[in-house]
């Protein structure tokens, strides 16, 4: 029962996710023209593809397995490992700050590096949030705070650009690209209060080097590097323009509706197994299970 109650709020929540995506892409480009639809959805490409290329890509699915492999939680697991993550996080999200002005072609404009500091901006609290979803999944923290964490953040978004759309005409895409870094902030803050209460036992860690050999042992697997980079927007805005690339991000926010609810089911899944391990028989049943069980939700 519990694993179907899960599975409902995994593909629910896929539906929900999408719907406002679609509904913020239309209101997007109504807001921006084609034009600022296409460097909205730039910045978008590459802080993603930043998240997903660094720490937010094999990391924290390294993470959701230790932390459920162990019956550990996130505050007292990983605690220690905050500080030199988020250095590592500022240093690798800084240069895709500087490749969207060079893809934008227009680097003597202020405006262009204002939006290259959004990406830079957006790419960390990408980073930051795949960790901290990773680390409530890992913990086994209760769907109903799962589902809050994931649906927050864009549901914030779709509700001030709806209000926009109603008080203002037009407006730039580095507005947008700041309700985006102020909805994804406040989602990262109520995020980590929903994370459980660091243990009494201060010998409760994960050990870094550890969490590294796994993140490294499935880095190609978790990246996803044909759909999971969104190398097609970005190479889109890199040769057709960004013209191009609103007209095609409109359209490709119809067609993720799959690929959004497989990921989720996976995020479901991974601290299942992890805890299965321990059990051939048993994680052979709940592989195949669940296997069925997607292939027949997705082919739906």
């Amino acid at each position: 029962m519990t694993q179907r109650i899960a599975a409902l709020f995994v593909v629910g929540g896929g539906f929900v996710v999408q719907g406002l995506l679609t509904i913020t892409g239309i209101i997007s480009a109504r807001l921006l023209g084609v034009e600022g639809r296409g460097e909205l959805a730039l910045v978008v490409a590459l802080s993603a593809m930043a998240a997903q290329l660094t720490l937010g890509g094999s990391l924290p699915n390294a993470l959701t397995a230790r932390l459920a492999a162990r019956g550990l939680t996130t505050r007292g697991g990983v605690g220690h490992l905050v500080r030199p993550w988020t250095v590592l996080a500022v240093a690798v999200a800084l240069p895709f700050g500087v490749l969207f002005a060079v893809l934008h072609g227009e680097v003597g404009d202020p405006g262009v590096w204002w939006l290259g500091a959004a990406v830079v901006a957006l790419a960390l609290l990408n980073m930051g949030y795949r960790l901290v979803l990773a680390g409530l999944l890992g913990e086994g923290a209760p769907m109903p705070r799962i589902a809050l964490a994931t649906l927050l953040p864009q549901t914030l978004v779709t509700f001030v650009m709806a209000g926009m759309f109603v008080v203002v005409d037009r407006t730039t895409p580095l507005v947008l690209s700041a309700v985006m870094i102020g909805a994804f902030s406040v989602g990262m803050v109520v995020s980590l209060g929903l994370l459980a209460a660091r243990p009494a036992d201060a010998d409760e860690r994960l050990d870094g080097p550890d969490l590294w050999r796994l993140t490294r042992a499935t880095y190609v697997g978790s990246i996803g590097p044909i759909d999971g980079l969104a190398l097609d927007r970005t190479l889109v805005g890199a040769i057709m323009g960004t013209v191009a690339l609103g007209l095609y991000s409109a359209a490709a926010a119809l067609a993720s509706l799959p690929g959004m609810m497989g990921t989720g089911i996976a995020a479901v899944l991974l601290p299942r197994i992890a805890a299965a391990q321990a059990d051939p028989a048993r994680e052979r049943a709940l592989v195949r299970r669940w296997v069925a069980g997607a292939t027949a939700v997705l082919g739906a």
